[in-house]
């Protein structure tokens, strides 16, 4: 479920995240206002044009001066191609800047998100959380428009007015009172704007989210044929998303309209004027050539920013849905992936995993209650009990992916809040019922995230998880091509690979939940053994539905509605544990030799 808020930013609340974003990126001032400074070059050769050419008419016309049209043209000339070349280099400084600057806010936001609870990715929707890498970029780009146009264009608007008082002060006043009557269009207009744009991004955030997880779940929706169904909240999705869309576009055509009607009328008046003055001599119509040319220089820049006001609307929700989740505080520093090679390992754990009253619910749904359970370095301890006792959740605990509501984690006899988190991550290793396997090769994923991996330690892991004849009958062998998910690849070979991944690791301490679900009885006998023994110096922690399976481990604890309710040998517990009978009656099956 995706959580949004409804409301929509203030224009203070816009004002302090675009400040903020200012600040994010203070180490690309200097670049950036090399960029804007070359605008004023462009705005200062551009008011020359005109003049010059009042000069032509006023000046070379009556005199017959040729000489004098040589040097106005040829001015004229080099004020072009001197313009010419600067905005192309402007333009060409920019597009590098914006493609770095957007990029790294990419990739900055990216690395925030990877850092934040899983409590905040079973609240939201992938799809909706990756809309907003659009956003930030978006918003980005758009303010970095914003300050260039705004120092280009508002050069004219600040030198334009001047030029046009000095060749007559009274069509000059006519011409400059639209500036104060465009501003009170856009800024009555803005929060109504902003609000639309704030419904439409949350629409197509839905739409985007949909999308994402029917494609990822594509062989689910095929295998229920539920194309239609899919198809048809897709097209609701939709449907919000245009209307809420149409909306906003139609307040900014409002805005746009108002404003074309403005300019349509001073233009009239103005020119009804300035002809008005030709004919009663108090205007030459070089001068008024100049004036109308001035004039363009003034709305032309003014509509400009129009347009970017239009656009800083939805920057404005789109910079807010950004530092929404910028201000949730990650779990781990963000930046100390900044750093060529990982930090190394502060706080060597030995392997001894202790509970005390640990206790964990959501809102008032308890799903394990005062838990108390040791594990000594080297020990394996099977968890079993029935669906939904909190097997798995326990193992989510000690991995540090939720917190306890109450009660303690210790590791080595130190409580694990007081190690930090990466350390517990890289030597307290889980293996989830979720196959995850990335795009890449056989080889990339199971050395995800370590250098210098031999061919003989992949050997002996994938002989270890019966996977090493499947991998060499292949044409590539470890270099062999896995697709997104892991999808070319069957149930038990993902999960061979996974765990396989993990073993790589040699971490003190395993986390195993149902490892060998998706194996046949055959390759799980010849597993089982060969795992346990090879990790006999380490801890383990086995979840596991299968309790044959369980009497590989030397405890088995048996865990009924959150609650330990048995914990020793199997032995001890058919005789002292009436529910760990029941479940050794369910499954009668032998146990392998």
């Amino acid at each position: 479920m995706s959580i949004a808020s409804s409301e929509s930013p203030s224009l203070s609340s816009a004002a302090h995240h675009v400040w903020r974003l200012l600040h994010l990126i203070r180490s690309y001032w200097t670049p950036l206002l090399k960029g804007i400074l070359l605008g004023p070059i462009v705005g200062f050769l551009g008011m020359a044009t005109p003049y010059l050419s009042k000069l032509l008419i006023d000046e070379v016309y009556p005199s017959q001066d040729v000489g004098l049209m040589h040097v106005l043209v040829g001015g004229i000339l080099g004020v072009t191609v001197a313009s010419t070349a600067i905005r192309y280099l402007q333009r060409i400084y920019n597009v590098h800047f914006e493609v770095e600057l957007r990029n790294k806010i990419r990739l900055l936001f990216f690395n925030h998100m990877q850092h934040l609870p899983t409590s905040f990715f079973n609240d939201h929707k992938v799809g909706e959380i990756t809309s907003r890498f659009k956003d930030a970029s978006g918003a980005l780009i758009t303010l970095t428009t914003l300050f260039r146009t705004s120092i280009t264009q508002g050069i004219y608007l600040l030198l334009v007015p001047p030029f046009l008082f000095y060749l007559h002060w009274k069509l000059a006043i006519v011409a400059v009172i639209a500036i104060p009557a465009t501003v009170a269009v856009v800024t009555i207009a803005g929060n109504r704007w902003r609000e639309a744009w704030q419904d439409a991004s949350e629409a197509y955030a839905d739409l985007y989210a949909h999308n994402v997880e029917t494609l990822s779940q594509i062989r689910m929706v095929k295998s229920l044929s539920v194309e239609h169904t899919m198809f048809e909240r897709a097209r609701d999705h939709m449907t919000r998303a245009t209307e809420t869309h149409r909306r906003s576009s139609n307040i900014g055509e409002a805005v746009q309209a108002a404003n074309d009607g403005l300019r349509s009328f001073n233009m009239a008046l103005f020119t009804w004027l300035g002809w008005t003055f030709i004919l009663d001599g108090s205007l030459t119509l070089g001068s008024y050539i100049a004036f109308t040319a001035y004039v363009g220089f003034l709305y032309d820049p003014l509509k400009q920013l129009v347009d970017l006001y239009a656009k800083l609307q939805q920057s404005s929700v789109n910079l807010w849905r950004m530092f929404e989740y910028l201000d949730i505080e990650p779990e781990q520093d963000p930046t100390r992936v900044y750093e060529n090679v990982p930090t190394p390992i502060k706080r060597r754990l030995y392997g001894k995993v202790e509970l005390r009253d640990l206790s964990f619910g959501y809102d008032d749904e308890a799903i394990l209650e005062e838990v108390n359970l040791v594990v000594e370095p080297g020990e394996s301890v099977a968890v079993v009990g029935p669906s939904g006792s909190g097997k798995t959740t326990l193992l989510r605990l000690l991995s540090g992916l939720e917190q306890p509501t109450c009660g303690d984690i210790l590791l080595d006899d130190t409580e694990m809040d007081a190690l930090p988190l990466a350390d517990v991550r890289r030597q307290v290793m889980p293996v989830w019922q979720e196959l995850t396997l990335f795009e890449g090769t056989i080889r990339s994923n199971l050395t995800l995230g370590l250098d210098d991996v031999t061919d003989a330690e992949l050997d002996r892991v994938t002989k270890l998880c019966q996977v090493y004849d499947v991998i060499q009958n292949t044409e590539n062998g470890y270099d062999t091509a896995v697709a997104e998910w892991g999808a070319s690849l069957s149930g038990g070979q993902r999960q061979r690979l996974v765990l396989a991944r993990a073993l790589l690791r040699k971490a003190p301490v395993y986390l195993l939940d149902e490892v060998t679900s998706n194996l046949d009885m055959e390759t799980e006998a010849a597993l089982l053994p060969a795992m346990f023994e090879a990790l006999q110096d380490e801890t383990v922690l086995f979840v596991t539905h299968r309790v044959e399976s369980a009497r590989y481990a030397d405890r088995i604890c048996v865990i009924e509605d959150g609650r330990v309710v048995g914990y020793g040998t199997h032995d001890q517990l058919l005789s002292t544990c009436s529910r760990y009978a029941g479940l050794c009656d369910a499954t009668p099956l032998p146990m392998a030799a």
